[in-house]
């Protein structure tokens, strides 16, 4: 038991650290020409009720664009995925455990972990 706590502590602070470092940039190559794509900024935001409670979900952020929103269980594995311009989702089949919430408005991105009781 220690030791799946100790490793899920070391896997979102290595997500956190990678978050942590503003800027991360892309290869396009699908014209037949290199070219670097637009920086990746870090997004600052929030999420509430956290531990979560009830099915609900409020993601607060100050960019006005399209939340792109995925969740992921400690595994890595996309358990969520939704676009939308609202502050709130319905996660009705999220099991009790340890999530990392994603969430990418245009060229900014940023993690948050999600404990659901």
């Amino acid at each position: 038991m220690r030791f799946s706590v100790f490793f899920i502590s070391l896997l979102f602070s290595v997500f956190a650290f990678a978050q942590s470092h503003n800027e991360a940039y892309g290869v396009d190559a699908t014209n037949g020409s290199l070219a670097i794509e637009e920086a990746i900024q870090k997004l600052d935001f929030k999420i509430y009720p956290n531990p979560m409670t009830g099915v609900y979900l409020n993601i607060y952020s100050r960019r006005s664009e399209v939340k792109n929103i995925i969740i992921f269980n400690v595994l890595g594995e996309a358990v969520f995925e939704k676009e939308t311009l609202e502050n709130r989702i319905i996660l009705q089949n999220l099991k009790t455990g340890i999530y990392l919430v994603k969430l990418i408005q245009g060229n900014h991105m940023g993690l948050k972990r999600l404990l659901i009781p």
